[in-house]
């Protein structure tokens, strides 16, 4: 076999109890579509809070990521950017990270990023990917863009369920074994003491 597509998204939930496999999120999500160009984000500003689902577009002539995060309360753009630039740890200034998307130059990522956006907060989108080994990462051209979040919107119709991926340390413990063929949607509840993410490769039979 060989990859097809690989699409990652990170969602760090934390919980204390056991997640229930095709579980109704609350509303359906807003779709918001992310822009990638060299070197910038075509993104909004600012979005109401509540679940929203990222697609991210490359429009570029290199390789680009959608990379979401939450920014501590009170951590400015230009702090996270220094923190990025000088290695700092990066949880003195983000708070969690929503998730990730890639997409190669003219393509649309194959996968989605639904999350719930916390009214009142800011989310800073960046790419961290380098041209070459040498270059400056492309945050550092300035390849970011902050999101602020506003109150809640009005609810809308239920969203389709969910599969939940439920892991621990350092193990799946609940995951669905098998899955219809169309589109779905996937929640991840981390059950352990340490930072953990899911990413799921597509491959093709040979």
């Amino acid at each position: 076999m060989r990859p097809l597509d690989l699409a990652l998204a990170l969602t760090l939930v934390w919980s204390s109890g056991p997640a229930v496999t095709r579980e109704l999120p609350p509303a359906k999500p807003r779709d918001v579509e992310i822009i990638g160009l060299d070197y910038a984000f075509q993104a909004p500003s600012t979005l109401p809070g509540g679940r929203t689902t990222f697609r991210f577009f490359n429009r570029g002539k290199v390789s680009h990521e959608l990379n979401i995060g939450l920014l501590k309360r009170g951590v400015t753009v230009q702090q996270f950017v220094d923190a990025m630039s000088t290695e700092r740890p990066i949880a003195e200034v983000r708070e969690m990270s929503v998730g990730v998307l890639f997409a190669e130059p003219g393509t649309r990522a194959p996968a989605a990023l639904s999350t719930d956006l916390v009214p009142g907060r800011t989310y800073i989108v960046i790419c961290v990917f380098k041209d070459t080994l040498t270059a400056k990462r492309h945050i550092g051209m300035g390849m970011f863009s902050l999101i602020t979040v506003g109150p809640v919107a009005a609810r809308a119709s239920p969203a389709p369920a969910v599969d939940s991926v439920v892991g621990a340390d350092y193990s799946f413990v609940r995951y669905p074994r098998t899955l219809a063929p169309g589109r779905h949607h996937f929640a991840f509840a981390n059950e352990g003491t340490a930072r953990h993410e899911v990413s799921m490769p597509c491959w093709r039979r040979a």
